[in-house]
């Protein structure tokens, strides 16, 4: 794969019209649809962005996640792109998004081309608007992880990820979520809003013909 060419046919597509909630409805889980489709029944939600950072992988293309701090927060532990709230003094989701994957996994922003954005996603279980910032980094080392924030960095290959789409019992803050749809890679289980925005990454790669 040509890095410049695939660069160039995600730069053209991320601005067009997406996929968004046809992807999103993939991966979400049964007992969550009726909040998902409500959106009325978000007050004010607060905004937040994640990093997709992509990279050269193999024979295609991988990106980051990062297995999150147990911190007793509504996603406390779970795997997740690079993220967080927006702060005051953030500009634009993209601004938020890259200082987060630097406080995060240390990854600097004159290290990230970025090349657009995917559909909003609103989460309901933490009240959040989540803005997923596509980037693109020539290789991913150098990174480490920030113990208050992540335990540890996930390099995940999207060849074929849709191959690994399971349905799994996810026990949260002791209730269980009943056959879950999500990512099975490597050990890690991928499920919720991560899976939500991967699908939806897919989806638009498939699109332009990016495997």
């Amino acid at each position: 794969m040509q890095s410049t060419d695939f660069l160039k046919r995600l730069v053209h597509r991320l601005p067009q019209p997406l996929p968004g909630i046809e992807s999103h409805l993939k991966m979400i889980p049964a007992e969550r649809l009726a909040d998902f489709l409500n959106l009325k029944t978000a007050f004010k939600p607060m905004q937040s962005s994640v990093l997709i950072a992509l990279y050269p992988l193999g024979d295609g293309l991988g990106t980051l996640l990062i297995k999150r701090t147990p911190d007793n927060t509504p996603h406390s532990g779970q795997i997740s792109f690079p993220g967080g709230r927006q702060d005051p003094g953030d500009l634009t989701p993209v601004h938020t998004a890259l200082r987060e994957a630097r406080e995060e996994i240390g990854l600097d922003a004159d290290r990230i081309q970025v090349l657009g954005s995917l559909s909003p996603l609103y989460v309901a279980p933490s009240n959040f608007t989540i803005h997923p910032v596509v980037g693109y980094i020539a290789q991913p080392g150098g990174l480490t992880p920030s113990p208050e924030e992540a335990e540890y960095i996930i390099e995940l290959p999207l060849h074929n990820l849709e191959d690994y789409m399971a349905h799994v019992d996810i026990e949260v803050r002791g209730y269980t979520l009943k056959q879950v749809p999500c990512f099975s890679h490597s050990g890690h289980i991928i499920w919720g809003a991560t899976a939500m925005i991967l699908q939806e990454l897919l989806d638009v790669m498939e699109c332009v013909g990016i495997s």
